[in-house]
Protein backbone atom coordinates (compact mmCIF):
# COMPACT_ATOMS: atom_id res chain seq x y z
CA UNK A 1 0.00 0.00 0.00
CA UNK A 2 1.29 3.47 -0.84
CA UNK A 3 0.01 6.72 0.61
CA UNK A 4 -0.17 9.92 -1.42
CA UNK A 5 0.92 12.98 0.54
CA UNK A 6 0.96 16.64 -0.52
CA UNK A 7 4.26 18.36 0.22
CA UNK A 8 5.06 22.04 0.73
CA UNK A 9 5.46 22.58 -3.03
CA UNK A 10 1.94 21.40 -3.74
CA UNK A 11 3.21 18.31 -5.56
CA UNK A 12 2.09 14.95 -4.34
CA UNK A 13 4.45 12.06 -3.78
CA UNK A 14 4.09 8.45 -2.87
CA UNK A 15 5.64 6.94 0.19
CA UNK A 16 5.96 3.29 1.12
CA UNK A 17 3.80 1.83 3.86
CA UNK A 18 5.76 2.14 7.11
CA UNK A 19 3.48 -0.17 9.13
CA UNK A 20 6.04 -3.04 9.33
CA UNK A 21 8.73 -0.67 10.59
CA UNK A 22 6.36 0.87 13.16
CA UNK A 23 5.43 -2.61 14.41
CA UNK A 24 9.14 -3.51 14.70
CA UNK A 25 9.87 -0.24 16.51
CA UNK A 26 6.98 -0.70 18.94
CA UNK A 27 8.10 -4.24 19.77
CA UNK A 28 11.48 -2.74 20.70
CA UNK A 29 9.81 -0.12 22.87
CA UNK A 30 7.73 -2.84 24.55
CA UNK A 31 10.85 -4.92 25.29
CA UNK A 32 12.64 -1.87 26.73
CA UNK A 33 9.68 -0.92 28.91
CA UNK A 34 9.36 -4.50 30.16
CA UNK A 35 13.04 -4.48 31.19
CA UNK A 36 12.59 -1.18 33.03
CA UNK A 37 9.48 -2.52 34.77
CA UNK A 38 11.33 -5.64 35.89
CA UNK A 39 14.23 -3.59 37.27
CA UNK A 40 11.87 -1.25 39.13
CA UNK A 41 9.99 -4.19 40.62
CA UNK A 42 13.26 -5.80 41.67
CA UNK A 43 14.50 -2.61 43.31
CA UNK A 44 11.23 -2.02 45.12
CA UNK A 45 10.56 -5.59 46.19
CA UNK A 46 10.78 -6.74 49.78
CA UNK A 47 13.24 -9.45 48.70
CA UNK A 48 15.71 -6.87 47.44
CA UNK A 49 15.38 -4.89 50.66
CA UNK A 50 16.10 -8.02 52.68
CA UNK A 51 19.17 -8.76 50.56
CA UNK A 52 20.38 -5.15 50.60
CA UNK A 53 19.66 -4.79 54.30
CA UNK A 54 17.01 -2.08 54.22
CA UNK A 55 16.40 0.82 51.91
CA UNK A 56 18.18 1.08 48.61
CA UNK A 57 20.76 3.88 48.58
CA UNK A 58 20.42 6.22 45.61
CA UNK A 59 23.34 7.70 43.73
CA UNK A 60 23.75 11.45 43.42
CA UNK A 61 22.33 11.40 39.90
CA UNK A 62 19.34 9.37 41.02
CA UNK A 63 18.68 11.83 43.85
CA UNK A 64 18.83 14.76 41.40
CA UNK A 65 16.27 13.01 39.19
CA UNK A 66 13.95 12.32 42.15
CA UNK A 67 14.23 15.95 43.27
CA UNK A 68 13.49 17.14 39.72
CA UNK A 69 10.42 14.90 39.48
CA UNK A 70 9.24 16.12 42.88
CA UNK A 71 9.58 19.76 41.76
CA UNK A 72 8.18 19.31 38.23
CA UNK A 73 5.85 16.26 38.47
CA UNK A 74 7.64 14.57 35.55
CA UNK A 75 10.96 14.24 33.76
CA UNK A 76 11.73 14.00 30.06
CA UNK A 77 14.84 12.84 28.26
CA UNK A 78 15.71 16.41 27.29
CA UNK A 79 15.60 17.39 30.99
CA UNK A 80 18.18 14.71 31.78
CA UNK A 81 20.35 15.77 28.84
CA UNK A 82 20.46 19.33 30.19
CA UNK A 83 20.76 18.28 33.84
CA UNK A 84 23.72 15.95 33.34
CA UNK A 85 25.25 17.54 30.22
CA UNK A 86 25.19 14.25 28.31
CA UNK A 87 24.18 13.28 24.80
CA UNK A 88 20.66 12.05 24.16
CA UNK A 89 22.05 8.54 23.54
CA UNK A 90 23.62 8.47 27.02
CA UNK A 91 20.19 8.66 28.63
Amino acid sequence: MRVRVAGNSGKTGTYPDCTPWLEYFLVGVEVSLHRVKERVLLLSSDEHRKIAGGQVALSGRQMKIIEFIHANSSVKTRDLVVMFKVSRQAT
